[in-house]
């Protein structure tokens, strides 16, 4: 009795060990996290998680997995901030917070709990093209800008010489530059922790 009690805790602690897909190295993008979450890839060596679609707006979050709705405003249009990392956005998202009032899609991770988790920030420019190239895969995205935490300057047009948002879209080809103050698309991120 005492060894067949032994191998039903072991074994049913071993497929607990096992239920974060998102922490072994063979994950692939797609995959379910623990906790609802979905794994989006590598990028620089960091493995990420990105919140499922169709989250609702609010610190603790509903995700439903349908299609993106909820759209935040990344801040002030003309504004500037010290977000220029295309490579870590927790350090912009971070910077932002911080620093910075109004920051809507960058508050709205930083103040994320969903999973078990609250260490969500708003993607920065290559981490977003990361996700981008498994969207397919992750799932709801719809064909629209999203947000990412890098800020830039574009002064080839004029009308927009101010600092000013680095966008994705999902449904185009490469990202281009946006005026803060839009609402727009936003997906969460954070790093699995082994």
């Amino acid at each position: 009795m005492f060894k067949i009690s032994i191998l039903v805790v072991t074994l049913l602690t071993s497929s607990f060990a096992r239920a974060d897909q998102c922490k072994e190295a063979s994950a692939v993008p797609g995959a379910l996290c623990d906790g609802g979450a979905i794994y989006a890839g590598t990028y620089n060596k960091k493995r990420y998680m990105v919140t499922p679609g169709n989250c609702t707006d609010s610190a603790t979050p509903i995700c439903n997995g349908g299609p993106d709705g909820t759209q935040k405003k990344w801040g002030a249009y003309g504004v500037s901030a010290e977000t220029k990392s295309s490579d870590d956005g927790a350090a912009n998202t971070r910077t932002l917070v911080t620093r910075y009032s109004g920051t809507e899609a960058a508050q709205y991770c930083d103040q994320m709990v969903f999973g078990g988790y609250s260490d969500w920030f708003l993607p920065a420019e290559n981490e977003l093209y990361m996700i981008k190239q498994n969207a397919r895969l992750i799932g709801s995205f719809v064909d629209e800008w999203y947000w990412t935490s890098t800020q830039t300057t574009w002064t080839a047009n004029p009308n927009y010489e101010k600092p000013i948002a680095r966008v994705m879209g999902m449904g185009y080809t490469s990202g281009t530059n946006m005026p803060k103050d839009n609402a727009l698309h936003v997906r969460c991120v954070r790093i699995v922790k082994p």
